[in-house]
């Protein structure tokens, strides 16, 4: 090989330099994104996964997408009130293009925790464990300031020990109180306004009085088992009539398709005896069906609109194969035709039977041809 001649060069060029450059945005798909019924937007927004691809499948690539969405964007309020607090939505199923969600959190923006820490004040936090009606495990946080009296000249506000120590078991009493007697979604309606935490300043009111007093976070730690009808009835949409209990007594128009024809239902037997003996006659004297029995012992089943034929109207010779024991009472003069010895019924039996006296009958017509 020549000193300084490259290799690779002479083969065709850089390696990989013919390969397709594909927009990875062109096997994704867009979902929008719905919140439950709790809030006045349900629209949140949209989210993006790729296609459906072998064994790789784009609804599960969806679910447990956390989403972090503004209050103010959730209500459609732009109150100064909403806008610092941060709701969490889990994604747990999907239908169609829309992606539903749960709640999956709580939290307050960081801008406006840092504005409410200040001089000459006592911070106050709390948090606990507890358990909603419906089975989810939630740990909440709650905070709180000391505030002046308004009698107070002082500079400072400052708690004691004790009353730091009172108004944290206060906020826990309320705060278990409040959400234990509820399932998640009264949970969250309180947490909107947040009524919990105005009802804490009121009860610490005695104690010291406090302000800026929030829910500073909640956070879903154990949920129960998934269930997709607790989920369309958190977003509004498995109610109707029928989960409310009413049912109204009116009938209901069915659309059908055009051409629409009901399924054949099978035949449970005859009406009378004298119905399947002329069935079974009627198949015994046709030659064609004789030919094939597997034809024959499915139209004795499936014949059900043939023309009733009178037993005075065969032949002798099949009188005499099909009821050879028949009794002189009823006999062939009168016509009665209610107590035949052999009755046709489903089963192995009687299908060799049939098969026999067709094969005499075809017997007999050969030997008549001949």
């Amino acid at each position: 090989m020549a000193v300084g001649k490259n290799k690779g060069l002479s083969k065709g060029g850089k390696k990989g330099s013919k390969k397709k450059v594909v927009d990875p945005f062109s096997r994704k798909d867009w979902y929008d994104v719905k919140a439950p019924s709790m809030f006045s937007n349900r629209q949140v927004g949209k989210t993006l996964v790729n296609r459906t691809q072998g064994t790789k499948i784009a609804s599960e690539g969806l679910k447990h997408r956390v989403f972090e969405v503004s209050l103010a964007d959730l209500q459609n309020d732009q109150d100064a009130e909403r806008s610092f607090r941060k709701f969490r939505l889990i994604a747990e199923d999907v239908q169609g293009s829309h992606v539903l969600t749960n709640f999956h959190g709580m939290d307050l923006t960081t801008d406006k925790l840092r504005s409410m820490v200040k001089k000459w004040q006592t911070l106050i936090e709390a948090n606990i464990d507890v358990k909603t009606t419906d089975g989810y495990l939630l740990r909440v946080f709650c905070i709180g300031f000391t505030a002046k009296d308004g009698m107070s000249q002082r500079k400072t506000c400052y708690a004691q020990h004790s009353h730091v120590r009172s108004i944290r078991k206060k906020m826990c009493e309320i705060i278990t109180r409040d959400i234990t007697s509820s399932d998640l979604k009264e949970v969250v309606n309180k947490l909107l306004p947040d009524s919990i935490a105005k009802d804490i300043e009121k009860a610490c009111l005695k104690i010291c009085p406090l302000h800026d007093v929030y829910i500073r976070k909640v956070k879903v730690l154990k949920k129960p088992r998934f269930d997709l009808a607790k989920l369309l009835e958190l977003h509004g949409d498995g109610g109707g009539k029928a989960a409310d209990g009413v049912v109204s007594a009116e009938g209901v128009v069915v659309e059908r398709a055009e051409g629409y024809e009901p399924p054949v239902q099978e035949s449970r037997g005859c009406a009378d005896n004298s119905t399947a003996l002329t069935i079974h006659l009627e198949i015994l004297t046709r030659t064609d069906i004789c030919k094939n029995m597997t034809t024959v012992i499915r139209s004795s089943m499936e014949m059900a609109d043939i023309t009733q034929r009178r037993f005075d109207d065969l032949p002798e010779n099949c009188k005499s194969d099909i009821l050879p024991t028949y009794s002189e009472e009823n006999s062939l003069n009168t016509g009665s035709l209610n107590d035949p010895v052999i009755m046709p019924t489903e089963g192995r039996h009687n299908a060799t039977k049939i098969r026999r006296l067709a094969q005499k009958m075809q017997i007999r017509h050969s030997a008549d041809l001949q």
